[in-house]
């Protein structure tokens, strides 16, 4: 049994250094994610893109959690609502 665990052991911390190695030698992004403004006309774009594809809506959702997703939605909805109200007028 003691064998048995020191084996796991080993394994657990091999992987934990593969694991390590991977991330440090990732190289860095030019600027930190998600901190690119994108002007309204980008954010409806992407908005309706991700409107167009169950794949897109369903990884937003784990992206972003639940609330934080439908929170978007209504804010995006509520813009395209205005954004049609102000091309009919």
């Amino acid at each position: 049994m003691r064998d048995l665990q020191n084996e796991l052991e080993e394994m657990l911390n091999g992987f934990v250094e593969e694991l390590l190695d991977a991330v440090s030698s990732m190289p860095e992004a030019a600027q930190p994610f998600a901190s690119v403004k994108l002007s309204p006309e980008e954010q409806m774009q992407r908005y309706q893109e991700i409107r167009e594809s169950p794949e897109q809506v369903a990884q937003l959702f784990r992206e972003r959690g639940w609330e934080s997703a439908i929170d978007y939605g209504l804010s995006m909805e509520r813009r395209f609502k205005e954004r049609e109200n102000a091309t009919v007028e």
